[in-house]
């Protein structure tokens, strides 16, 4: 069993709202990401397979299939937000241009984000005392996202994702790369729905605990989690400004049953 260092805030939601009664989702724009230059780094195995322009731009694309999937967000199409930054000359993002862009679209958030490092290889090793040859395949993407609130152009949620992938066997160069493409994808939406919807409590029955997460949360059944509540506020003594709360830990539970939109 695995325990897990996550802290979520205790929240009974289902005390807040009446039975029935739906939040407005906040709706969310995906910007283009983009890679640095010479961030790739592929072994000779890997040769055949190009990291363009093409391959950032379908990572934003499935970036925005993932987030529709969450059922968190409305996510702004992304022919529509192309078309608004065009028309109005949107160069870069600053906070002023965030918030006339937001409210343009209609759109509380903002991702944007930047692949730092591609990494891909290929190692073969003969198993002593044997004709086997055992073949590893290797890689590591690291991304930088944002998340951005429009309606003040704060950063909500600023995370380096480092995902690391390893798979046996003489798979494709290219299928291999795609699965790296994948799991990066699923790891920087988790950041994105974690900076904007903390993991919380949402009911709890007995000695059941229900969680505000399903399908595509960062942990799995046997994992367990540490339960914190808000404690005393934390403030800059400098500035005033808040720094969030102390945790104080309430319980230690296990993920026992994970459904598409609750564990």
């Amino acid at each position: 069993m695995r325990r897990m260092g996550i802290c979520f805030l205790v929240v009974f939601l289902a005390a807040v709202a009446a039975p029935g009664a739906h939040a407005e989702r906040p709706t969310i724009a995906v910007l283009d990401f983009n890679a640095v230059s010479k961030c790739v780094s592929f072994s000779e195995d890997f040769s055949l397979v190009t990291w363009d322009e093409q391959r950032t731009n379908m990572l934003t694309a499935d970036l925005i299939t993932a987030l529709v999937n969450t059922r968190k967000f409305d996510v702004v199409e992304r022919d529509r937000m192309k078309e608004v930054m065009k028309e109005k000359e949107f160069i870069s993002l600053t906070k002023d241009a965030a918030m006339q862009l937001g409210s343009l679209l209609g759109a509380d958030y903002f991702v944007m984000g930047q692949i730092e490092r591609i990494e891909a290889h290929k190692y073969e090793r003969k198993i002593p005392y044997s004709e086997v040859v055992k073949v590893e395949n290797t890689g590591n993407m690291t991304v930088n996202a944002r998340v951005v609130d429009t309606r003040g152009g704060k950063i909500v949620s600023a995370r380096k994702v480092n995902t690391t992938l390893s798979v046996g066997g003489n798979v494709s160069a290219l299928d291999f790369v795609e699965r790296l493409k994948d799991k990066t994808v699923r790891d920087v939406v988790n950041g994105i729905v974690d900076g904007v919807f903390p993991i919380r409590v949402s009911k709890v029955v007995g000695d059941e605990v229900f969680l505000n997460r399903g399908e595509g949360a960062p942990f799995k059944v046997g994992d367990e989690l540490r339960v914190c509540s808000a404690g005393e506020e934390l403030l800059d003594p400098d500035t005033g400004e808040s720094l969030g709360n102390a945790e104080v830990e309430v319980a230690l539970i296990e993920v026992t049953e994970i459904q598409q939109k609750f564990s």
